[in-house]
């Protein structure tokens, strides 16, 4: 009787959860509903049930997913947003996640509001800011002509005649991380070599 109600009112159900709002929102996946789906040669056909609740606990999208991939929601997601527009409700401005590294560029690019107007918070309130002293010169060099030059200023410090010479420098490299697999295996894109009153920026790719 209660599969025959919601089937007889699956209309009127979908268009009321249209209807509502999403400006502060919740995402999450459970697996208390799926367990309860009868099996397909005994192969479990959803993994999850994804949920969207809004501010006042009503969930705003209900889908079932076979894996935890963006890819599996992302219409779901795409409708929400479009919904929101036709019947003139705010686009989200919070997304509460348990993933929030992974999901982070993922919701972004679905709702561009959850870019406006964000204060980042500060990672070590207590500590005071560092302020570079008036006569250390950081310079930023891309051309194979500018390193080359800033590298010469080091390397003409050398004591040749030494039969050790040596220099203290301070080190450090920067390159892209892939945010989505967590892979690191990129090229360098950024050397900084700090020496004596000079911190060079070497852009190599």
């Amino acid at each position: 009787m209660y599969d025959k109600l919601i089937e007889d009112h699956g209309t009127e159900i979908d268009q009321k959860t249209a209807m509502c709002s999403g400006e502060i929102c919740a995402i999450d996946h459970s697996h208390k509903i799926t367990k309860q789906i009868v099996k397909f040669n005994g192969e479990t056909v959803f993994s999850a049930t994804l949920t969207v609740t809004n501010e006042f606990g009503e969930i705003r999208v209900l889908a079932f997913v076979a894996t935890k991939s963006h890819a599996q929601f992302e219409s779901a997601l795409l409708k929400m947003k479009a919904s929101l527009e036709m019947y003139g409700h705010k686009q989200p401005k919070i997304f509460y996640t348990d993933n929030p590294a992974t999901d982070k560029q993922f919701l972004e690019s679905i709702f561009p509001s959850l870019l406006e107007d964000v204060v980042p918070v500060e990672k070590y309130p207590n500590l005071k800011p560092v302020n570079l002293p008036d006569d250390v010169y950081p310079v930023p060099q891309s051309s194979a002509s500018g390193i080359e030059q800033a590298l010469a200023k080091i390397t003409d410090d050398l004591d040749m005649e030494n039969e050790t010479p040596h220099l203290a420098v301070g080190f450090d490299a920067e390159w892209n991380v892939d945010l989505q697999t967590g892979s690191n295996a990129e090229p360098t894109a950024i050397i900084q070599i700090a020496y004596g009153k000079w911190v060079h920026i070497l852009q190599v790719q």
